[in-house]
């Protein structure tokens, strides 16, 4: 994403704890506004905000971002990662940032997109059934951005960096005796190391594929 600049106002739809918005603010310069749906994770992004000195600059809120409770244009810029495939209401997603960016503004989304092969196994770290996972493929999302009213300049496949951080990860585990103290297992549940496979498996077989898009308001 190119472009941002110290004042900008960015929404991060989908914020979880706040570490996005926190490295917006601190690396450049920007006002960020977090949402998402899960109180305790907006409580935690306010308090890890708090202890870094960053709560002037970043805000949180508790709200959906298929109905997002902010003016028409609000936002110079928005980000949106690891959100996507738990939304069904892709349009109405898409169509709510699309609302809130400004005419020339940015979005970029980094998501776990479908893959060209069928046949995921579940849990997966962002849903512990099918039933709770929709992922669209990369040409899809680009077409439903369109659509919105947003013109896709960027497409990227992150899938083989997964691919070699997760054998890592894995080879890593191997050698010792238990999870670090800190990690997105945290955040994951007791089944993490279940989904963690079944995520690495996905990636091996080409049925995810983690995509970076960024796109301009038209």
């Amino acid at each position: 994403m190119t472009g941002l600049e110290a004042g900008m106002h960015v929404l991060d739809a989908g914020c979880g704890i706040g570490g996005t918005a926190r490295c917006l603010a601190a690396e450049h310069g920007c006002r960020v506004t977090g949402i998402d749906l899960t109180p305790e994770y907006v409580e935690v992004a306010r308090l890890l905000t708090e202890r870094l000195g960053l709560s002037e600059a970043c805000a949180f809120d508790v709200g959906s971002a298929v109905d997002l409770p902010y003016a028409e244009g609000a936002f110079d810029a928005a980000v949106s990662f690891h959100v996507a495939m738990n939304i069904e209401d892709r349009r109405g997603f898409y169509g709510e940032l699309a609302r809130v960016v400004r005419a020339g503004g940015q979005l970029c989304i980094f998501d776990v997109m479908a893959g060209p092969t069928d046949g995921m196994l579940y849990p997966v770290p962002w849903a512990e059934t099918e039933t709770t996972s929709f992922l669209h493929s990369p040409d899809e999302t680009g077409a439903l951005l369109g659509e919105s009213g947003f013109s896709v300049t960027k497409v990227e496949s992150q899938r083989d960096m997964a691919r070699e951080f997760f054998r890592k990860v894995f080879a890593k585990a191997a050698e010792s005796d238990g999870p670090p103290p800190l990690g997105l297992h945290l955040l994951t549940g007791p089944n993490a190391p279940k989904k963690f496979a079944n995520y690495a498996q996905a990636l091996e077989a080409h049925q995810i594929d983690p995509t970076i898009m960024v796109a301009t308001r038209t």
